[in-house]
């Protein structure tokens, strides 16, 4: 997933390094992961190939550096809308922290936190989607709608 967000952001295309991918139209190689992670980290992508071009490091370690830093932050963000979740499904303040603090210290979301897998985008997609839905707002709704369509395309399980 990496290695195409480095290629959107040099050449332009999906296409991977043949090391890194699955044969594709007119001979280029893609990768067999999902897309939207790819996507979603080229502003943290960016910076790292950047820092790569400044200090002549290569570029996949810069941008690998750079691109680590959105797990945690999509982690945090699916515990604070698990917390607010929590809260507009009736739980007290108290009660809404706990859920939040039980998401992030006691699955293994974490572990997560230390690689650059397509699951903390799921589950940041699946709550944010579950919040809106449960708002009962027509325009919550479409969001959520929206969100779960995204969801398929974070991890195929996604569908789901």
């Amino acid at each position: 997933m990496l290695s195409v967000s480095v290629s959107l952001l040099t050449n332009g295309s999906f296409a991977v390094p043949p090391w890194f991918g699955i044969l594709g139209r007119n001979g280029h190689y893609y990768s067999g992961w999902y897309p939207l992670l790819s996507i979603v980290a080229l502003p943290f992508v960016g910076p790292g190939l950047l820092i790569a071009r400044l200090f002549r490091l290569p570029a996949n370690f810069a941008a690998g550096a750079c691109a680590l830093t959105l797990s945690p932050l999509l982690i945090a963000g699916t515990s604070y809308l698990t917390a607010l979740l929590a809260h507009r499904l009736g739980a007290s303040a108290k009660s809404a922290l706990i859920a939040a603090l039980g998401f992030a210290f006691g699955t293994i979301a974490l572990v997560y936190a230390r690689e650059f897998f397509a699951e903390p985008l799921l589950a940041l997609l699946t709550v944010w989607a579950i919040f809106l839905e449960v708002g009962g707002s027509r325009h919550e709704r479409n969001g959520a709608s929206v969100l779960a369509a995204l969801a398929g395309h974070a991890k195929p399980s996604g569908i789901v």
